[in-house]
């Protein structure tokens, strides 16, 4: 398992890389890092064939942060399926919002990897 900073999810805003927020669809809506894509945990072994089309693509996934075991299960759940570039962000969304990261609103729009990689803020 590899687990990144917040520093290391700030850097790489700026490579392209997929950000997974694993939270149920609820959480995401109130709240979700930007341009991530909503894969719950529980779902990563259906949607992420559909939404996550090259297995070796930088792939960051998180969850609420804490206890919360969810970025690590779809993590593991996304090596299973043969991508090989994931690292979690273990603090998750209770440290990015504690140290002011920006925060997007709203609805998934899980367009595909292609529209949903991390830009400069």
């Amino acid at each position: 398992m590899t687990s990144i900073t917040r520093e290391q999810v700030k850097q790489a805003l700026d490579k392209g890389v997929t950000l997974v927020d694993a939270r149920d669809p609820e959480d995401y809506e109130q709240g979700h890092l930007p341009n991530a894509i909503s894969i719950p945990a529980a779902d990563v072994q259906s949607d992420a064939p559909q939404l996550l089309q090259s297995k070796n693509e930088k792939i960051i996934t998180y969850c609420g942060g804490g206890a919360c075991p969810k970025s690590q299960e779809a993590a593991d759940a996304l090596r299973e399926l043969g991508y090989t570039n994931v690292s979690e962000y273990s603090g998750g969304m209770q440290e990015w919002q504690g140290a002011g990261g920006q925060i997007d609103k709203g609805a998934a729009n899980n367009s595909g990897s292609a529209g949903n990689t991390w830009a400069a803020a």
